[in-house]
């Protein structure tokens, strides 16, 4: 029999640079403990790291820790709520020319080594994966939300000036990217990922009546504690629809393609 594993992450600060340079979000860390009940209603196994525990390691040992013991036809829900930006991409693995970054607690993480432990996993395996984020280089400024009166939205992202600066800074990330080939990295699982926005725009963290980042409060409306019937593709477009014109979230589907996985409930395999 199938298993299911849930696999959640949200942060509303960051811990690696001073406050007045990121905006503190509100609603990043409902956002995975909403993506948690989900798993735990559906009777699955279901971990979460909120806040300081929003760690790159911890981001990745959990995704190597299932990767040997998940099984064809097992599913991984991994989400991810809060900041993203991008940097230049120094090996030419990028078509766009640039690598997206999800900014955890403790440090950045460039998605290809989100790639490389997506690749761990053995063919068969379903994983929907799920970002709420920015990935955008158009981010010029954000500010504290103590600094504005009543915003009603506040994006989920800072500066790609100041993350380049980070990255240029640290060897440790140059010779993280120096050291990975993204095209040579090989998929084996069928991953479906639900992208909060085009790479050319900006995730919103919500209003406060949301309570929910913009594409998470989308999803959890559409979901309706369940009752919502229909695919994953189904599920995309009806929160794709709800999403308005400055937020156009993006659906890709990677790895082996499993037509079976997609055509199934949101949040199963089957």
């Amino acid at each position: 029999m199938s298993k299911v594993y849930g696999l959640h992450f949200g942060l509303n600060e960051i811990g690696f640079i001073p406050p007045t340079t990121v905006g503190k979000l509100r609603h990043a860390e409902n956002d995975a403990l909403s993506y948690h009940k989900i798993c735990q209603n559906l009777g699955w196994e279901s971990n979460i790291f909120i806040s300081k525990d929003a760690t790159v390691n911890n981001f990745l040992e959990s995704l190597r820790t299932l990767s040997e013991s998940c099984m064809p036809n097992d599913l991984i829900v991994v989400s991810f709520s809060g900041h993203g930006t991008r940097v230049k991409d120094i090996n030419f693995d990028e078509e766009d020319e640039y690598d997206e970054i999800l900014v955890f607690y403790d440090k950045l993480l460039i998605d290809d080594s989100v790639k490389i432990q997506f690749s761990r996993f053995r063919e068969g395996v379903n994983i929907f994966y799920i970002t709420d984020c920015c990935h955008s280089g158009t981010i010029t400024k954000l500010f504290d939300l103590d600094m504005l009166k009543d915003p009603e939205y506040f994006e989920r992202g800072f500066d790609s000036e100041i993350a380049q600066k980070i990255f240029d800074s640290n060897s440790e990330y140059r010779i993280i990217k120096q050291k990975i080939n993204e095209e040579s990295v090989i998929l084996r699982s069928s991953i479906i990922h639900y992208a909060a926005c085009q790479d050319d725009e900006t995730a919103s963290d919500g209003s406060v009546i949301m309570k929910h980042g913009l594409l998470t409060h989308r999803l959890l409306k559409t979901w309706n504690d369940g009752l919502f019937n229909g695919n994953y593709r189904d599920f995309f477009d009806s929160i794709k629809n709800q999403m308005g014109g400055n937020q156009n979230p993006k659906l890709n589907f990677e790895g082996i393609i499993n037509n079976r996985f997609i055509l199934s409930r949101p949040f199963s395999s089957q």
